[in-house]
């Protein structure tokens, strides 16, 4: 008897062993199954060489779809003064962009800038020599919005560090893209020392973002509540009803009462 349970022994483990594999066989799929999730993009500083895919990104992606541009029919019809704009921030290099790892191209984009107390009064002066009335009255409004909070004064600080255009292709969209370039955008004007971070989120997505990054929101301006000199409503925006302006403190300061 003793023999045969010797003999036995080894089909029993076999049995056991078989059984444990059966059940466990996903476990082992899990382990040896490779990672198949290679991200596609990479974000990183704006260089000279990009300026021309981002502006015309900027008026497939952007111009079309912001509130206010969109509300005076401004998005569809490419112009040079929002070109130059843009190239001037682009020279300061603070901005970002989401590249695509494979061929280079620009997908989206962060374009930031270092803003004072006499940029409102500049961009004013800019509003008067615009010959279109919309554009006018565009750039009037931001300047209203770039002085409003007067966060300079708030703050106690000469230069905000401000994140103005954020944008992404189409078809890259509803990948976090946008997040990850106000994230990198973000760090960078901590990176670069400035004590308070601003964005002016005009849509409801840049609001959201906002939040999940934790920013404060410190101003809102309804957009009903921005009229001409006739007292009629310029922007007439269904969605979002105001623009809500964000800031972040990554080194703390003392805010004045």
């Amino acid at each position: 008897m003793a023999l045969i349970a010797h003999c036995l022994a080894p089909v029993r483990n076999r049995r056991i062993t078989s059984c444990f594999l059966q059940q466990n066989k996903n476990f082992f799929k899990r382990k040896s199954k490779p990672n198949t999730k290679i991200d596609p993009y990479m974000i990183v500083r704006a260089t000279p060489d990009d300026t021309c895919q981002i502006l015309d990104l900027m008026w497939s992606a952007y111009h079309p779809d912001e509130p206010t541009t969109k509300s005076l029919g401004l998005g569809k019809h490419r112009n040079c003064v929002f070109d130059e704009q843009a190239r001037k921030i682009l020279a300061k290099g603070y901005s970002v962009v989401a590249k695509c790892k494979y061929n280079g191209s620009v997908v989206g984009a962060a374009l930031c800038e270092s803003c004072s107390p006499w940029d409102p009064a500049m961009t004013e002066k800019l509003a008067c020599t615009l010959k279109d009335p919309k554009m006018a009255r565009l750039y009037m409004f931001w300047a209203y919005l770039q002085r409003a909070p007067n966060l300079w004064e708030k703050y106690c600080q000469m230069n905000i560090y401000e994140i103005v255009n954020v944008f992404v292709r189409h078809e890259d969209r509803q990948r976090g893209l946008a997040k990850r370039l106000m994230a990198t955008a973000k760090e960078n004007g901590a990176d670069a020392g400035y004590k308070v971070i601003r964005v002016d989120a005009s849509s409801t997505a840049t609001a959201k973002i906002c939040e999940k990054l934790k920013m404060k929101l410190v101003y809102e301006i309804p957009f009903c509540s921005y009229v001409s000199e006739q007292n009629e409503v310029i922007f007439k925006v269904p969605d979002p009803t105001s623009i809500k302006i964000y800031v972040d403190t990554p080194h703390w300061v003392p805010q004045k009462k």
